[in-house]
């Protein structure tokens, strides 16, 4: 994926890791990114794709507790109105709430992950 040595990945390059790992292993998968922003990365899309069991990569930028960090987003719940991702992050086993309109989920991108 090409990632640097203080080990960041540049955004259009996840799509490209995603698909070398899964052949690596015998698995082809289209990947792409939906667009940086909330215009693009919208609640409802996120909703849609856990709705048809398909997991995604979440990548939040100027977050103010992740920075700029990609995570695997594989739920979601709507609790008294408020909307959350459901992430799971590498740095530990725990499942993590994010409210989607807080700067925990700043400027975020959606990369979709499909089977061929």
């Amino acid at each position: 994926m090409t990632t640097a040595p203080n080990g960041s990945t540049g955004l259009g390059n996840i799509p490209v890791g995603i698909y070398q790992v899964g052949a690596n292993h015998g698995y082809y998968f289209q990947s792409w990114n939906d667009g940086t922003g909330r215009y693009y990365s919208t609640m409802s899309k996120f909703m849609d794709k856990i709705q048809n069991n398909r997991p995604l990569v979440v990548t939040v930028l100027g977050s103010s507790t992740y920075h700029d960090h990609s995570m695997a987003g594989y739920g979601y719940r709507v609790d008294m109105g408020v909307y959350y991702i459901i992430v799971h992050d590498t740095w530990d086993k725990n499942a993590y709430y994010l409210d989607y309109n807080s700067s925990v989920v700043n400027n975020p991108t959606w990369k979709y992950v499909m089977p061929y």
